[in-house]
């Protein structure tokens, strides 16, 4: 597997490497959520994206917070809610549009979830110096802000709704 990652061409060969480590990384955080709460990375995302959205937790804008298309974040859901972690209300004026709401189980289990995952954060970045991290973290904000720029250029922001709002 060597040979994969022995380019000549820096901009390959981090782009190789940065491919393989996101691939590591999901897979080591994955199994260490599942093993310690029953609760899968991608569940995990979810329920912190809720948690971020509040009463406006829509399948779309969730689908576009963790890079998904709504096909892929709609399954995910639907095991969540056969869970108990969510549940999912329908739009009453556009039945497209589906809201989730975390119920008090998924509030718990992202409440635990969360420390365990600061653990597993702690154990995988511990190969780093406190200013290995601090250099990392500013060089994964400039990329990120970078890559958005790119992916969502500017566009006017909408009222964002809430499911509450139909009552």
């Amino acid at each position: 597997m060597k040979e994969i990652f022995d380019h000549q061409d820096i901009q390959h060969r981090v782009w190789i490497n940065w491919y393989h480590t996101g691939g590591l990384v999901t897979r080591y955080a994955d199994s260490g959520l599942i093993k310690m709460r029953g609760l899968s990375y991608q569940q995990f995302l979810v329920l912190i994206v809720m948690k971020k959205l509040g009463d406006n937790a829509n399948a779309t804008e969730m689908a576009k917070l963790l890079d998904k298309n709504t096909n892929t974040l709609s399954t995910i859901l639907d095991r969540m809610e056969e869970k108990g972690l969510v549940k999912k209300i329908r739009d009453t004026t556009d039945r497209r549009l589906v809201w989730a709401v975390m119920t008090p189980k998924g509030k718990e289990k992202l409440a635990v979830s969360t420390k365990g995952s600061l653990v597993l954060f702690e154990k995988l970045t511990s190969c780093f110096t406190k200013e290995e991290m601090a250099k990392f973290d500013t060089l994964l904000d400039k990329l990120m802000k970078h890559a958005d720029k790119l992916v969502n250029p500017k566009k006017a922001p909408k009222k964002r709704k809430s499911y509450r709002d139909q009552e």
